[in-house]
């Protein structure tokens, strides 16, 4: 769709890109340490670290009727959680069930590997996407609403919660996904 001069672009999709919590963070104190001591710092939140945890950053961005992708510039939640069986399970069960008449709870001990499920559920909390699902105090969409609005893009949270979204997972995370 083309943008004229007497119609605002809208918000075509909103895409999530999910990236390693570890490597966002050492971007941005790259990023900051080559811009010397006098230098904006940026406040990091990390999850709770730990070798059978995945800890991901999240950054919106939308894509808009007039051809743009418009996105926050900096990771706009975090989320993590263990990476097996129960603790693996960020938000419910997306999995098989058992064959025979093993219980539901060992079998997800022995078998459940956090993927791109559980990833999804908890975007969709974040950014309450998903009815079923807690509805955090505060959702997600403040710093990409903040930064549409810049760009002469006025939007609602309910806008964003209904448009088509598309999550991206940066190839560390994909890799994090099949090897664990």
């Amino acid at each position: 769709m083309t943008n004229t001069d007497d119609q605002p672009a809208t918000i075509e999709r909103v895409v999530a890109l999910v990236e390693l919590q570890d490597r966002v963070i050492q971007e941005i104190r790259d990023r900051e340490a080559t811009q010397g001591p006098n230098a904006p710092r940026t406040i990091i939140n990390r999850n709770q670290p730990g070798e059978d945890r995945l800890n991901v950053d999240v950054s919106l961005s939308a894509e808009t009727s007039d051809g743009r992708r418009i996105s926050s510039g900096r990771p706009d939640f975090g989320m993590g959680g263990g990476r097996h069986g129960i603790n693996g399970i960020w938000h419910r069960y997306h999995g098989p069930r058992p064959a025979n008449d093993e219980d539901l709870d060992e079998y997800i001990r022995r078998h459940h590997h956090v993927g791109l499920a559980d990833i999804e559920d908890g975007i969709n909390q974040m950014l309450g996407r998903d009815p079923e699902l807690h509805r955090p105090p505060r959702l997600s969409w403040g710093n990409l609403i903040k930064t549409l609005r810049e760009h002469n893009i006025e939007v609602t949270e309910d806008e964003l919660i209904n448009a088509p979204l598309t999550v991206v997972l940066h190839p560390e995370v994909q890799a994090e996904l099949e090897n664990h």
